[in-house]
C-alpha cells in the first residue's frame, strides 16, 4: 500500500467515508452534504491534509432520491450516500 492510499484510508475511517478513489497525491469521492446542499463531488489532497475542492452539485429535489450513476445494479448506493 502507498503512502497516499494509506492517508486516504485513515481519512476515510476518521470521516466515515466508504468508496473513494486516490488519484496520486488526492483522495476523491462523492458525497451527500443533505437536503439544503445535494451531493458534491470532493477532492482532498493527502499530502496538505486539507479539502482542495468540492463542487459538481447536484441538487437534491426531494423527488429524484439518489443520482442513477450513484446506484448499484441491484439498487444499492455506491458512494457514501448521507455520511458527507
Amino acid at each position: 500500500m502507498s503512502y497516499y492510499e494509506l492517508e486516504a484510508q485513515k481519512y476515510a475511517e476518521e470521516k466515515g467515508i466508504i468508496e473513494y478513489d486516490v488519484n496520486g497525491m488526492f483522495m476523491e469521492y462523492w458525497s451527500f452534504y443533505g437536503q439544503s446542499e445535494g451531493w458534491y463531488f470532493v477532492r482532498y489532497d493527502l499530502a496538505h491534509k486539507k479539502e482542495v475542492f468540492r463542487g459538481a452539485n447536484i441538487p437534491w429535489t426531494g423527488m429524484t432520491s439518489i443520482p442513477k450513476f450513484l446506484l448499484t445494479e441491484s439498487g444499492a448506493t455506491k458512494y457514501n450516500y448521507m455520511a458527507g
